[in-house]
């Protein structure tokens, strides 16, 4: 996976929790290195200004022209 805003090419792992009432399946999203961009595994999707999943909601998506 490369960074769409700086193609980088390492990313910082980040456990974002468990996606079910029973906790029996956890979920990460990563952060590129050189850019922070934020790209959440829940959704699927970019995100600009984003530290943690609690940000998402309220976080811009990364829309790459």
């Amino acid at each position: 996976m490369n960074c769409p805003r700086c193609n980088g090419i390492k990313f910082i792992e980040h456990d974002c929790g468990s996606d079910s009432y029973d906790d029996d399946i956890c979920w990460s999203s990563q952060s590129c290195e050189v850019c922070g961009l934020w790209h959440s595994n829940w959704t699927d999707k970019w995100y600009i200004d984003c530290a943690s999943w609690r940000d998402e909601d309220d976080a811009e998506e990364f829309i790459q022209d």
